[in-house]
């Protein structure tokens, strides 16, 4: 509906960009990514066994509906008949443990959004970063440096949904969506 992307599929255990493990050689691991595939957030599901994620469908309120299988009735799941079983669930729009990565770092600020004239961008990052705007299907329509603050006029832009991305030369990477009205 925004433009991001959800994967389902599985992971073997915590580490790098996935939280938590249930002990199990595979837990059910969903993916939410921007249009370019950088991570905005993820879920891990799991038991003591196998379990996977095999489906996601984004829902137009913002919530996402997930299914797939479980092997063991423990961990995130608290019933189990017998062998594997299936699940559904429904994930609101950003649902307990799923990290937000732009909530967290925060360190990019947008002012006003959603705007219609002009928006400001400010940053709390100790150098400058190179500052990409991209619509949702990935083109580029603003690319400058960013050192502390930036004004843009947006009045001229088609509504719509756009990410904003700061990079910095250290590697630290922010994402945050901008509106358009």
């Amino acid at each position: 509906m925004d433009g991001s992307i959800w994967i389902a599929g599985y992971t073997q255990g915590a580490g790098g960009e996935v939280g938590t493990g249930f002990g199990g050689p595979f837990d059910a691991w969903f993916v939410h990514a921007d249009n370019t595939g950088n991570l905005l957030s993820a879920k891990v599901l799991g038991s003591s066994g196998q379990d996977e994620g095999f489906m996601v469908y984004p829902l137009s309120n913002g919530n996402v509906i997930a299914g797939g299988y479980y092997e063991n009735g423990n961990g995130s799941f608290d019933t189990s008949w017998g062998g594997v079983d299936a699940f559904i669930v429904e994930f609101g729009s950003w649902p307990e443990h799923v990290i937000n990565l732009s909530k967290i770092n925060n360190r990019v600020k947008i002012y006003p959004n959603p705007t219609n004239e002009q928006v400001t961008i400010t940053t709390e990052q100790q150098n400058n970063c190179d500052l990409i705007i991209t619509d949702v299907v990935g083109k580029i329509i603003y690319k400058t440096r960013l050192n502390d603050l930036i004004q843009i006029q947006v009045s001229g832009w088609p509504p719509g949904i756009y990410y904003v991305q700061a990079i910095s030369e250290s590697g630290y990477k922010e994402v945050q969506k901008l509106v358009i009205q």
